[in-house]
């Protein structure tokens, strides 16, 4: 047991062997401590994790509702739009949860091209910033993950404007693809 000041070993001591196993049972205590800390510590920013998707969640059905009355009436297009904003954040904390591979191999600008598609581009725009928000809380580098996505995911929509062929959908993905690479060299020239 350790009290507060106690002094362990004093400047230019030498160590012994019980002053060694002192000073180790010290190490694994303070350890232990911060063991219990670092495990309250992520409790706390999980709720604070889920109580922020709550929220961005909720704003997207009170803009569905006021702005886009016939998607918010429409069971199989708000669902849809529901699912789309919430499947890439699974698929970002499952993958972040894993480990070893970065969160950028997910794609999601394909979300908001598919509501461009099937609903409407301002459902699809709103719907990626509440993705990207929610991921963003997610990850260590929100501000230069909201950059990247954001750009790609409004350009695959700006891209998608008009579809009348099937080549157009090539067009997105190549003005999708120079977006976010574009991006990506823009953000990092900005860093260095």
């Amino acid at each position: 047991i350790f009290i507060a000041g106690q002094r362990i070993i004093n400047n230019r001591e030498i160590v012994d062997a019980e002053k060694f196993r002192t000073i180790e049972a010290y190490l694994n205590e303070v350890k232990k401590i911060d063991n219990d800390n670092a495990k309250e510590d992520s409790k706390i920013i999980l709720y604070g994790q889920l109580l922020l998707a709550i929220i961005i969640m909720a704003s997207l059905a009170i803009y569905i509702r006021l702005y886009q009355r016939d998607t918010f009436e429409s069971n199989s297009k708000f669902t849809f739009t529901i699912l789309s904003v919430t499947v890439f954040p699974i698929l970002a904390g499952i993958l972040l949860t894993i480990g070893g591979t970065s969160i950028y191999v997910i794609p999601f600008a394909i979300a908001p091209a598919m509501l461009c598609l099937f609903i409407n581009s301002n459902i699809a725009v709103v719907a990626h910033m509440a993705s990207i928000l929610i991921c963003s809380a997610m990850i260590g580098a929100p501000y230069q993950f909201i950059i990247i996505q954001l750009t790609g995911g409004i350009s695959a929509i700006l891209s998608l404007s008009e579809l009348s062929s099937r080549s157009q959908m090539f067009k997105c993905t190549i003005a999708t693809l120079l977006t976010y690479s574009l991006t990506y060299l823009c953000y990092t020239m900005t860093k260095e």
